[in-house]
């Protein structure tokens, strides 16, 4: 009977603690300013008057010094430039690894930085500032192409 209520006991934990997993979710808002660039900086201080870029691509690239990087979540910003991008990976936000975060818009210049993914983000968001001028499409981001093309450019 004792090892019956263990079992029990311990199939009922199994379960629960498979399914704790909870996602993390990337914020914040993109902005048109110089210099460009993204910062990690506290959520109250991301309102401002400068104007807002809607429908920018944000790319989130784990192991980004590594070739084959992978492209693990991206998503659009809403037409107040914020955006919050659910990351399905392991230790994302709490794992001491880096992150390349790339913000592509047709009509904007690019940014993209190596960063740690902030831990609460709630309390603390990316702002990102990109400059007016010809940008890049997402599909033509240096980031996307494929192991064989980003192994010729090291031969």
């Amino acid at each position: 009977m004792r090892c019956v209520v263990l079992f029990v006991a311990l199939t009922v934990m199994a379960t629960f603690l498979s399914g704790c997993e909870t996602t993390y979710v990337l914020r914040g808002r993109v902005i048109e300013g110089m210099p460009p660039g993204i910062h990690a900086m506290p959520a109250a201080q991301l309102a401002g008057e400068a104007p807002p870029v809607a429908r920018a691509t944000v790319n989130i690239y784990r192991d980004p010094n590594r070739l084959n990087k992978s492209l693990v979540a991206n998503g659009l910003t809403g037409p107040d430039g914020s955006f919050a991008i659910p990351i399905h990976a392991f230790g994302a936000g709490w794992m001491d690894e880096m992150w390349l975060v790339e913000v592509l818009h047709g009509q904007y210049q690019g940014a993209e930085t190596i960063l740690m993914l902030p831990p609460d983000t709630k309390r603390t968001q990316l702002l990102i500032m990109l400059a007016p001028g010809r940008g890049v499409s997402p599909a033509a981001s240096p980031h996307s192409e494929n192991l064989l093309e980003e192994s010729r450019r090291y031969w």
